[in-house]
């Protein structure tokens, strides 16, 4: 009975060590989904802080403006803005005002690290409203109060193990693009 019992023992020696080498990728590949996805989710809230903080500047402060040679403002639809030279993407030579200025700093000092290629587009409503109807209303920053600021921050998103395929659009499998956009309601300049 008890030689029995030792052939028995000797037979599932090796069952163990089997059965987790072909758990092991499974389970590997499921950490790294949660781990990336976080970090994915992470840095999206991160960008999401950063666009809410440059729209909190611009709804606050939006009394200057920049107007072009025809007197209508830089900033009508999306102005796209490089923050690596604190410059608009459509015009490089044109001076940002203070305004713009302050609002691509909190971009700056609240984004991820882990974060590239970071674009962030400004709008006001107003401003847009303003070309729409050019001949029926006198533009003035003032008058944004009329409407709303608009923030969109983007840039590339770096995943932490090449486990998991992101589908970047450049052809990288390790990168995805983040989006976040921040609308706010401009409050009423004071007199």
């Amino acid at each position: 009975m008890l030689s029995k019992k030792r052939k028995y023992n000797k037979k599932e020696d090796g069952q163990a060590m089997i059965e987790f080498v072909l758990v092991l990728p499974v389970f590997m590949l499921i950490i790294s989904i949660i781990l990336d996805f976080g970090w994915l989710f992470y840095n999206q809230m991160q960008l999401e802080n950063a666009s809410r903080n440059a729209a909190r500047v611009l709804c606050v402060e939006y009394d200057e403006t920049a107007l072009n040679e025809s007197g209508v403002p830089y900033d009508v639809g999306y102005c796209e803005y490089d923050l690596q030279t604190m410059t608009d993407k459509a015009d490089a030579e044109r001076p940002l005002t203070e305004q713009e200025t302050r609002a691509l700093n909190e971009v700056v000092n609240s984004k991820p690290s882990s974060v590239s290629n970071i674009t962030v587009r400004i709008a006001f409503t107003y401003d847009k409203t303003y070309l729409d109807s050019h001949g029926s209303i006198t533009f003035e920053p003032k008058q944004r109060s009329q409407g709303d600021v608009v923030v969109v921050v983007s840039g590339t998103h770096k995943a932490i193990s090449p486990l998991v395929g992101w589908g970047g659009g450049d052809g990288n499998n390790m990168t995805r693009e983040v989006s976040t956009k921040a609308v706010y309601k401009v409050e009423k300049a004071s007199t």
